[in-house]
């Protein structure tokens, strides 16, 4: 989940992984166009991404994928 949500500046994204690997985070706005993506290799446990300056308003969505798993989720941007 994004914390906080709505937000006005940043927003962090946490999530958790069974076993170390890829994950992949890709925020759009309502239409699809791609904000930005980010990627990296992540320990297991406990991991958070501080996402700043997106520069867009409104409801976004973010895309969080490893391997074999795919979430969507809403957040929005004030």
């Amino acid at each position: 989940d994004n914390v906080p949500n709505p937000f006005k500046e940043e927003t962090v994204i946490s999530f958790s992984l069974a076993q170390a690997g890829k994950v992949s985070i890709t925020i759009t706005d309502m239409n699809g166009k791609v904000i930005r993506t980010i990627s990296g290799d992540y320990e297991a446990g406990y991991n958070s991404i501080q996402f700043i300056d997106l520069k867009t308003t409104g409801v976004l969505y973010y895309q969080l994928e490893t391997d074999g798993f795919i979430e969507t989720k809403k957040m929005v941007k004030m």
